[in-house]
């Protein structure tokens, strides 16, 4: 295709990504309103992501580099929130791993990221692993 049009590979398939964008930003860069350097800068966001980016470039008038940047900025926050939502998911995990252990009599303590379980005797360990098997 892209020696039939006299083209790079890359520009084509730079060009082809750009049908990923959500229609309005497709209809925004048809119509000038944004650039293909625009367009390429917010591709690979979601959806409602590209939405708002648009609406601030159009709105502040963001040059590609300043989009750049809060493109940077979406991406950190976002990974951010993910990791955020991981570490809770993992602590809501030891917390109900604790409350299972309490329930067979365990003292259970959470202190300088340890988890320390302390057994009575040994029919415990033996009970608890039965229970696991």
């Amino acid at each position: 295709l892209a020696q039939s049009i006299g083209k790079s590979r890359s520009f084509v398939a730079n060009i082809l990504r750009l049908l990923k964008l959500d229609q309005k930003l497709q209809n925004a860069l048809v119509d000038e309103k944004i650039s293909y350097g625009h367009a390429k800068v917010i591709v690979n966001l979601q959806h409602d992501e590209q939405q708002a980016i648009l609406a601030k470039i159009i709105k502040d008038q963001l040059s590609v580099r300043d989009t750049e940047a809060l493109c940077n900025e979406f991406k950190m926050t976002k990974t951010h929130n993910t990791q955020a939502v991981a570490l809770n998911s993992i602590v809501l995990d030891l917390a109900d791993l604790a409350l299972c252990f309490k329930n067979y009599g365990l003292t259970v303590k959470a202190t300088n990221n340890k988890l320390t379980l302390s057994f009575n005797n040994q029919d415990q360990i033996e009970t608890i692993v039965n229970d696991l098997l």
